[in-house]
Order: C-alpha cells, then structure tokens, then sequence
C-alpha cells in the first residue's frame, strides 16, 4: 500500500565528506544546499585536480571579452599532476590593491569606469552560466587608467539557484555585490566593511538627509552624490531581488534564455 511518504523521507541524508560513485567518477560531498519532495541538492567538494581543470576550461571559455584576463594556456605539472600553471596576459600595473597601495583612492571617473567594465565582465560570465564567487579587488587587473579586466576564476562554478520571481539569481545578485565593493574600495582605499563606523553609518542610511551626513562625516563629498550613495547601498539589500542591475550588465541570462526558448518552440 503507498504511504504517502516522499523519497527524501525515506533515502537517508549523504553525510558530510561521504563519497559516491557516479558515471564511474568519485563525488565527495559538500553541505546540504537545498531538500525538496523529492530530491536533495548538495555542493560537491572538487578535488585540488578538478577545482584546477574547472578554472582552465572557465577561463578558456570567457577569454576574448575585453574586460576578462586573456587565457594563453594551462597544464600540470609535479609527478602526480595535481599542481596547475595557468599562463595569461600579464596586467602591467598588478591587481587593485597595488593600485590602492601605490597611488590612494582613484579618482570619481576612473573607479566608476572600472566599475562598469566588472559588471560587463560580471554579465559576460553570467551568460555563460557561470558565477565568479569572488569579486574582489585582489581579482581585477589594472593596464590603464581606462582599462581594467576580471580574472582568477578559481571559485567559481556553474550557475546553480534560480528564482522564477527574479531576473537573476542570488549568486548572480553577489558578484554583482562584489562589483559594488570594488567600487567602493577604489574610492574609499579600504573595503567597506573594514572601517566599522562608516560600514554602520553606510549600512543605515535611509533617505537624502542621511546619505549627505554619511558623505560629510567621511569627507566623501568629492567622491560620490547622494544619488551614487544611495544607488551603492541598493546592492547590500537584504531583499536580493531589490538589489540593481547595471546597464553595463548587458543582456540578462534569463532573459537570453527565454529568446532560445522562443526559437526552439
């Protein structure tokens, strides 16, 4: 007689770190990221191997966009082969915060130039299916004071949560987070939330009044509006769909993949 009973009910829960067989390869498993009726969505742990032939293939597959690291080659090398050098375009003035460290906070034009140029990397990659997990200032590259390019796609991984109510997804919404606080670093000369009375005051802030105390309390007048603070802090909304999505972005993913629905039927 049926039960009633849904599978996952029954199926006992893979333990953290377990190990199954599947199409002939070993997953291990990571936490537990979401349980239905009838399934249960895990993260899987990628070996060093795995992690590393992930960013290669990425980094291959995006290479040619202006705003993305040229990829030139990879391979491994050691005796087990698990050690991979990845061989790309060399950016002649370092990372973000070499930038930061050798010339201060950038000027108002050039950290918003380079904030567009990460979101249209940020939806280049997205298109492709992929989130970056780690928009960072230590991951962006400087060749000009017009040019800036993403790179160091080794946390990444293929675009897992959807949400039917929103244009993109939560991770999605966080490296458009990232992009945000790259931004800030630029003109700050520190991450946001390392300096606690303007990450509070930030954070708070609600309407013009506050967003000009906020700018006049940390001499930020000259950098940013009001207009641009309070767009800034629409990306740290706790509601996610709320959160802004450039123009830079460029073409949604949702919205591309609609199209190619369109076409098939």
């Amino acid at each position: 007689m049926w039960s009633g009973r849904s599978p996952t009910s029954v199926i006992p829960r893979f333990p953290d770190g377990s190990s199954i067989k599947f199409n002939g390869k070993e997953l291990r498993i990571d936490k537990l990221l979401a349980m239905g009726n009838r399934m249960r969505v895990y993260q899987e742990i990628l070996g060093s191997y795995r992690a590393a032939n992930y960013e290669c293939e990425t980094h291959r597959e995006l290479t040619g966009h202006p705003h993305v690291i040229k990829f030139i080659s990879c391979g491994s090398y050691g005796k087990d082969g698990g050690r991979w050098l990845i061989l790309m375009e060399q950016a002649p003035h370092g990372d973000l915060r070499d930038v930061i460290r050798k010339y201060g906070p950038v000027k108002r034009e050039i950290a918003w130039r380079f904030f567009d140029q990460i979101v249209a990397a940020l939806g280049h990659m997205h298109r492709q299916e992929r989130v970056h997990c780690g928009v960072h200032p230590r991951n962006v590259f400087a060749f000009s004071t017009d040019l800036c390019k993403l790179g160091d796609f080794g946390n990444g991984h293929e675009v897992m949560m959807y949400c039917a109510l929103s244009k993109i997804s939560r991770e999605e919404t966080r490296d458009l987070r990232g992009a945000a606080d790259t931004l800030l670093f630029l003109l700050l000369g520190y991450m946001p939330n390392q300096n606690k009375d303007f990450w509070e005051a930030f954070q708070e802030m609600d309407g013009q009044e506050e967003a000009q105390r906020v700018l006049q309390e940390f001499k930020l007048a000259e950098v940013m509006t009001v207009k641009e603070v309070l767009y800034l802090r629409k990306f740290y909304s706790d509601i996610y769909t709320s959160r802004p999505i450039p123009k830079a972005y460029g073409t949604l993913r949702t919205a591309m993949n609609a199209e190619f629905s369109r076409v098939d039927n």
